[in-house]
C-alpha cells in the first residue's frame, strides 16, 4: 500500500481476511496454536498456487505473478500464459 487509492487496497485486504475466516477458521476446530498456524498456511499456499480463480481467466495467483504482472494489466490468453510458465498449469513446489 502507497497511499493511492487505499480504499481499493482496504477492500482487497478485507475480502481476502473474509474469505480466510469463512473458508478455513470458521469450519475446523484447531487444539492448538501450531495445528491452527499450519493449517492457514495450507489454506493460504492452496488458494494461491492451486485454485484457479475466475478473475484472472481460471488461472491461479502464483500464475499471474511469475509473469510479472501488475494488477491493472490485463489478463492475457492462455496461449499467451502458455509462453511465459510453459504449460497451463503452474507447477509450484509444495512445501
Amino acid at each position: 500500500m502507497d497511499g493511492k487509492n487505499r480504499a481499493v487496497d482496504n477492500i482487497f485486504i478485507e475480502r481476502s481476511w473474509r474469505m480466510l475466516k469463512y473458508q478455513e477458521v470458521y469450519t475446523k476446530e484447531y487444539t492448538t496454536a501450531r495445528e491452527a498456524r499450519e493449517s492457514i498456511r495450507t489454506f493460504i499456499q492452496k488458494h494461491n498456487h492451486e485454485r484457479p480463480h475466475q478473475s484472472l481467466r481460471y488461472h491461479t495467483p502464483a500464475e499471474i505473478y511469475l509473469m510479472g504482472m501488475k494488477p491493472e494489466d490485463p489478463i492475457p490468453t492462455t496461449a499467451l500464459l502458455n509462453t511465459y510458465i510453459g504449460s497451463p498449469s503452474c507447477s509450484m513446489p509444495y512445501k
